[in-house]
C-alpha cells in the first residue's frame, strides 16, 4: 500500500513538474512577446493579417466577378430569346401588312396576282424580311457584347 502511494506521489510530482515547466515557458514567451513584441513580432503579425485580409478580399472579388459574369451570360441568352420573339412579331406584322394591301387592291377591283399589286406585295415582303434579319442581327450583336463582357469579368478585367 505504501509503495503504491509512493508511485502515485512520484507520478504526481512528475506531472506537476512538467506542467510547471510548460507554464513557465509559456509565461516566458508571453513576457518576451510583451517586451519585444512591438519591435519584432507585431509587424510580422500585422503583415500576416494584412495578407490574409487581402487574400479574402481577392477571393470575394473573384466570386463577385463570377456572379456578374453569370448574370451577363444569362442576359445574353435572354437577348437571343427576345430577338426570336421580335422576329416572329415582325413576320406577323409583315404578313398582316401584305394581306391588308392585297385586300385594299382587291376592294378597288385590281387583280392582286399580277402587275403593280404583285410588285408592291413583293417589295413589302422583301422589306419585312430585311427587318427580320436586322432584328436577328441586333439580337446576336447584343448577345455577343454581353458574352464578351462576361469573358472580361471572368478574366479579372474591370469593365
Amino acid at each position: 500500500m505504501q509503495t503504491q502511494r509512493f508511485y502515485h506521489r512520484i507520478r504526481f510530482l512528475r506531472e506537476r513538474h512538467t506542467f510547471v515547466n510548460v507554464r513557465r515557458k509559456q509565461q516566458s514567451f508571453i513576457n518576451n512577446l510583451l517586451q519585444f513584441g512591438s519591435k519584432s513580432i507585431l509587424p510580422v503579425y500585422e503583415q500576416y493579417a494584412a495578407d490574409r485580409n487581402a487574400a479574402a478580399q481577392a477571393e470575394a472579388e473573384t466570386k463577385l466577378r463570377d456572379a456578374m459574369a453569370a448574370k451577363k451570360e444569362r442576359e445574353a441568352e435572354d437577348a437571343i430569346k427576345i430577338g426570336y420573339l421580335d422576329q416572329a412579331d415582325q413576320v406577323r406584322k409583315g404578313r398582316r401588312d401584305i394581306a391588308g394591301k392585297r385586300a385594299d387592291y382587291a376592294a378597288s377591283g385590281v387583280k392582286v396576282d399580277s402587275g403593280s399589286a404583285l410588285a408592291v406585295a413583293a417589295d413589302a415582303a422583301a422589306w419585312n424580311e430585311h427587318e427580320r434579319q436586322r432584328i436577328e442581327y441586333e439580337a446576336a450583336l447584343e448577345s455577343w457584347g454581353l458574352n464578351y463582357d462576361a469573358a472580361l469579368l471572368r478574366a479579372g478585367t474591370k469593365l
